[in-house]
């Protein structure tokens, strides 16, 4: 029987993998929540948040570029929403569950 990957490889697709899953560091909700914001960048955009031909690129992009603003390709992004993405899109490893829930229980405080 063969197996779909190897020790130590990771799993997902890799666009839509946080920062933590790239450097193949434990994932938990905080890289659910990197993801969240990749989807949702995508779809005010109409545009992938991070590309490139190889894995190593697209790793590459996700560990150290930041992407442009939802607005600068779609103006109709309102700001709330660029604000939310753009709070998605920052890497929650470092933050606590508690102001991570407390982001993600009320996002419109904030805005």
């Amino acid at each position: 029987q063969h197996a779909l990957t190897s020790a130590g490889m990771a799993v997902g697709t890799v666009a839509y993998m946080s920062p933590e899953h790239a450097r193949g560091e434990a994932v938990d909700q905080r890289s659910d929540l990197f993801s969240l914001g990749v989807v949702m960048y995508e779809m005010a955009t109409g545009v992938q948040t991070f590309k490139g031909q190889t894995t190593a690129v697209i790793f590459d992009q996700i560990l150290n570029r930041v992407p442009v603003p939802p607005s600068s390709i779609n103006p109709d992004v309102i700001p709330t929403l660029e604000h939310i993405i753009g709070r998605l899109l920052t890497d929650f490893f470092e933050q606590s569950a508690h102001a991570i829930a407390s982001f993600v229980g009320n996002p419109w405080r904030d805005a």
